[in-house]
């Protein structure tokens, strides 16, 4: 203004004369610069550069540059000693006091493009203005930084640090710490994921060890228990012995199978010994065997036990039949035919049963009973049909041989008395030995059919 009013002319300002100190903007840089220059010292060049810095900001996002308010607690006692210079020049301007805090900016925004010193500084510092209005924003909000904002905050810490507020370094500091302490819980988690692999690492061995002794343990108690079992299968199998020969065998193999210990490999050569000639069982697990009659052709037998019972068995088809002898068998035979069964009771009654030509039912012709009986009670000790088949023979005692027809029971002949002591071979009430097809005898209870030597330990049944 004192420019125009010196080169009035005519008592008017002259346009040239505006044109010439280059308008307000022009005026105004020229005398923002003048009194730059009057008020500070080459000594305080840094602190006066960075208290330009200081009365510029950027709003968030924003690209055009605004004057900002300084207060004294962050301009410093160095910047803030330049910054009242300037303003008893009116180039900044103090704002506050009467209990607000002090602040001081630019006179007018239009300085920040006049001023060319100051537009310089701008326009070198854009880039960390425009972050640190990013930073103040976010410490208005109190969301601490993280990530890549993080790491742009510290480099820019590393270079101009000291022109940063304790407020934005306290902010940038407590980004940091909760960083750190992020990255602890990161390798705190780590080091318990290790140690817990680790430990289940560790915990696997010892499962694996403790499965392998306790499979060991297992696999030796198992062998107790399959050797104990063995000798045990093996016992029972002897004690069988007299009650069934393929019960007895069954169970001479279960031990050998589960323990080839030696006392079920005995068992098991012992039952194999026995049964090496047997072509099969007919008749087992019942009673021991007293008789066993035979028919010539070889299917059937008369089979009685010392129970009393008699049965008859057909060779080839397994079938059991009770061939029409009642229960309480003494002795019992079969005609050679094997159509005909003979018995003899244990109180000396004598009965035949006959097969019909058709049917099954079985005829029952009583040879000796009534009066016979009642007179003489005691039990034939031999009985037998002769080579046709037509009659049957009885030895009695006391009474001698009787002869019978066969399908009619009618008696034959007179009896035949016991011969004198002493008459030499063949005395005593039994008949004359049957012919050479049929052989038998009595070895432990058992009756074996064949025509040689009866065979030891046959089992308590019939076998051909």
């Amino acid at each position: 203004m004192a420019r125009l009013w010196d080169g009035q002319a005519a008592g008017r300002l002259r346009f040239d004369t505006y044109r010439e100190v280059g308008g307000v903007q022009g005026a105004s840089g020229r005398y923002a610069e003048t009194v730059w220059r009057q008020c500070f010292r080459e000594a305080d060049e840094t602190e006066a550069m960075r208290l330009l810095t200081d009365l510029v900001r950027f709003l968030p996002g924003g690209e055009a540059p605004i004057r900002n308010a300084l207060s004294q607690e962050e301009a410093g006692a160095g910047r803030w000693r330049i910054a009242t210079a300037l303003a008893e020049r009116r180039l900044l301007v103090l704002r506050g006091g009467d209990g607000e805090a002090v602040t001081v900016e630019l006179a007018h925004e239009a300085l920040i493009d006049a001023w060319k010193r100051l537009e310089e500084r701008v326009r070198q510092d854009r880039k960390f203005l425009a972050w640190r209005a990013e930073l103040r924003h976010d410490v208005e909000r109190g969301q601490l930084l993280a990530g890549e904002p993080l790491a742009e905050a510290e480099r820019w810490v590393a270079l101009r640090g000291p022109e940063l507020t304790d407020t934005e370094r306290q902010f940038i500091d407590r980004s940091v710490g909760r960083r750190v302490a992020r990255e602890e819980r990161a390798r705190r988690r780590v080091r318990q994921k290790q140690w817990f692999i680790g430990a289940l690492a560790v915990l696997t061995v010892l499962a694996v060890v403790a499965s392998g002794l306790f499979l060991w343990r297992n696999a030796e108690l198992d062998g107790q228990l399959r050797r104990a079992a063995s000798e045990q299968l093996a016992v029972r199998a002897e004690q069988l012995d007299d009650v069934s020969v393929v019960t007895s065998a069954l169970f001479s193999g279960a031990a050998y199978r589960t323990a080839q210990e030696p006392e079920a490999r005995t068992a098991l050569i012992r039952q194999y010994l026995r049964l090496r000639h047997v072509e099969r069982v007919v008749w087992d697990n019942h009673a021991p065997i007293r008789d066993v009659a035979m028919s010539e052709d070889g299917e059937r037998i008369n089979v009685g036990m010392t129970s009393g019972d008699a049965v008859g068995l057909t060779l080839g088809t397994d079938e059991v039949h009770e061939r029409g002898l009642p229960t309480g068998s003494r002795v019992v035979t079969l005609s050679p035919d094997g159509r005909i069964s003979a018995r003899a009771s244990v109180n000396g009654k004598v009965s035949l049963g006959i097969r019909p030509e058709s049917g099954s039912n079985w005829r029952t012709v009583v040879l000796r009973d009534g009066d016979a009986v009642r007179e003489n009670a005691r039990a034939a000790v031999d009985l037998r049909f002769d080579g046709t088949g037509r009659r049957v023979l009885a030895a009695l005692p006391g009474e001698g041989a009787l002869a019978w027809e066969s399908e009619s029971g009618r008696r034959v002949g007179k009896a035949l008395r016991a011969p004198k002591p002493g008459a030499g071979p063949g005395s005593g009430h039994g008949l004359p030995a049957q012919g050479p097809g049929v052989g038998r005898g009595l070895v432990r209870g058992r009756r074996y059919l064949g025509g040689g030597t009866p065979r030891p330990r046959a089992g308590c049944g019939a076998h051909t």
